[in-house]
């Protein structure tokens, strides 16, 4: 009886899982951009699903995380490359890639993304500067 609960709790919280993946609002923006890299690794993108991995980078912080997809770091461009994506959109995007790769990650805020982009352009400076 009580592996017949415990597996019943598991497929229950596993779907459960999937329908809020499902409803994500960063899902689409994933799916349509991020994905190309992410999915697979291109160019040693941290791929979705990686989750010691997505753990660690969220441990950097929003600011950092959300910052770097704003503006591009390393290999990945600004936005990945989709300039006419809203900041928001980018924010919830990093949101659903984190959290669906069972890392904890705050909900982004216009204020938080704000910040985010701030932080992320005084770091692309720094960085443009040591070229």
């Amino acid at each position: 009886m009580n592996k017949i609960l415990i597996a019943s709790t598991v497929i229950l919280l596993a779907s459960s899982h999937a329908g809020v993946a499902a409803d994500h609002p960063g899902k689409s923006t994933y799916d349509s951009v991020c994905a190309a890299c992410h999915k697979g690794g291109v160019l040693n993108a941290p791929k979705h699903g990686q989750t010691p991995k997505w753990k660690k980078l969220a441990r950097e912080g929003f600011n950092d995380l959300v910052g770097n997809a704003l503006v591009g770091v390393r290999q990945m461009p600004a936005k990945g490359g989709k300039m006419e994506l809203t900041d928001m959109q980018v924010a919830w995007a990093v949101h659903y890639l984190v959290t669906t790769s069972d890392a904890r990650f705050p909900e982004p805020t216009e204020e938080k993304v704000k910040a985010a982009r701030a932080d992320g352009e005084k770091r692309a400076a720094k960085r443009a500067a040591k070229k």
